[in-house]
């Protein structure tokens, strides 16, 4: 249940929208003092902070920019129809002018919880990103610290396996060459992949080798046609095929010799 906090000096207010917003599936919290609002805030976390403009004993400027010091507060300015402090209208997420109707007011509440949750979420999403990154770098430092010193398969295997717990990724592809005389795409998938698909990997595999060595002399030349495939599918109920790779990401070649 999403928490909303009135800010406010004005009992009819409270009242009004206490019963308002209980209706409508949200938690009721009200504050009528700056120290208690900061208290509240730090217990409670209100979703949403709703800030009375006309409130006589409160200093409403001081109260938003304590609010704002939280992560991810949303502060919605219930102003009347006279000039407001700049400041206010600077820091404050939305502005309902009094009057205003209870819908008006649901669903500027909604949108801006609608907003909160997006940001949130891409929030995490960042850190597990960065964290990704991070020992996605380490991974890419140790294999190159011990590529003389292990055996390649073996190093292959325990990036393929680093790879997976840092990415969770669905389906990757590794061009190994554990040989000179025996290159390997190896294919590491959640599920099977369409005989189609293993096609256009082989040919992307080809073509992004190739690539690497523009304009100068490849140290060993691909056949497209014989490339050897080792797969690799955890799951085999459901089958892989083109519309995975709406979801492609390029991740940066390793060179390990």
């Amino acid at each position: 249940m999403s928490k909303v906090l009135l800010v406010t000096d004005n009992n009819e207010l409270v009242n009004k929208y206490q019963d308002f917003l209980q209706k409508n599936s949200f938690e009721f919290l009200f504050s009528d003092d700056k120290l208690l609002t900061h208290d509240m805030m730090k217990s409670f976390l209100p979703d949403i902070v709703l800030l009375d403009y006309n409130s006589k004993t409160l200093d409403i400027i001081a109260i938003n920019k304590d609010v704002k010091s939280f992560d991810n507060a949303i502060s919605i300015l219930l102003m009347p129809n006279r000039d407001v402090e700049p400041e206010l209208m600077k820091n404050c997420n939305a502005f309902l002018q009094i009057p205003f109707s209870d819908e008006l007011l649901l669903s500027t509440i909604n949108a801006n919880l609608k907003m909160k949750r997006s940001l949130e979420k891409m929030a995490i999403s960042n850190s597990d990103l960065s964290k990704s990154f991070y020992q996605l770098n380490v991974l890419h430092n140790i294999s190159s610290q011990f590529a003389g010193t292990l055996d390649r398969e073996e190093l292959i295997d325990i990036m393929l396996d680093g790879i997976d717990k840092s990415l969770s990724f669905g389906l990757a592809c590794v061009l190994s060459f554990k040989n000179e005389k025996e290159p390997v795409l190896i294919i590491s998938s959640l599920y099977n992949i369409s005989d189609r698909l293993l096609e256009a990997l082989k040919l992307r595999a080809t073509l992004n080798y190739k690539s690497l060595f523009d304009n100068k002399e490849i140290p060993f030349e691909l056949d497209f046609n014989n490339l050897k495939v080792e797969k690799r599918i955890k799951q085999t109920f459901k089958e892989y095929d083109f519309s995975i790779l709406s979801a492609d990401n390029m991740l940066d070649p390793i060179n390990i010799s």
